[in-house]
């Protein structure tokens, strides 16, 4: 009986016929690795604490082989699956098919509450840095010591942000597309200048210590 009623879960799914693909391209390669990058990264951050603990051998090693061992496998299955599967509801349909209709449900919606609360974030650690690198607010040096004021003047600001992010998202996903390049810009920009500056400063031999908290 669980058998069969699996399979009634999944006919629905089985049987529904695939629209053509041909003229639905919205997006060209390099909008969609920028969408896929902030969905997973959000910024070139996370490698400091790496480099601290590890030393730079270690940590250079970590960031040059991890994306081989673990985003190249990861990337060519959702190559297949989506290839297998051209379906604008990706990885609902491919749990629906592998554990049900209402895996499918659970999975994309989870997966939509996850969405939420991570994106919440980037408000607040936009805000958070402003106010840190001004030491006196985000009104153009006024100070915000004041705990009521403080709080409302962030509140606003985050909300702002927010709303600011999610305006493009009920346009297009062309224009969602070149946001995520014009952000793309704006974060790997103080990257691209620390990166200029620290050139002249390179010392090779450095990047071979390892940190003795992790030597053998």
């Amino acid at each position: 009986m669980a058998d069969t009623a699996t399979s009634r879960e999944r006919e629905p799914i089985l049987k529904r016929p695939r629209k053509p693909s041909i003229g639905r391209r919205q997006l060209g390669v390099l909008p969609v690795a920028m969408i896929t990058y902030f969905n997973v990264s959000g910024g070139p951050w996370g490698s400091e604490p790496i480099i601290s603990s590890c030393g730079p051998l270690i940590g250079i090693l970590a960031v040059s082989i991890f994306p081989w061992i673990w985003c190249l496998p990861t990337a060519l299955l959702f190559a297949e699956l989506f290839s297998a599967f051209p379906t604008d509801s990706s990885f609902c349909t491919w749990v629906g098919l592998a554990f049900g209709r209402p895996m499918g449900f659970h999975v994309g919606y989870w997966s939509w509450v996850g969405g939420v609360i991570d994106n919440a974030i980037y408000p607040c650690l936009i805000v958070d840095s402003i106010i840190s690198i001004t030491s006196g607010g985000i009104l153009g040096g006024q100070d915000i010591s004041n705990e009521n004021t403080a709080f409302g003047v962030k509140f606003a600001a985050r909300v702002s942000i927010a709303i600011l992010f999610m305006v493009p998202t009920l346009f297009s996903i062309k224009i969602v597309g070149r946001t995520m390049l014009v952000l793309a810009i704006i974060v790997a920009m103080p990257f691209v200048v620390l990166v200029v500056v620290a050139i002249p400063q390179v010392n090779p031999s450095n990047w071979l210590v390892v940190s003795e908290d992790v030597r053998v």
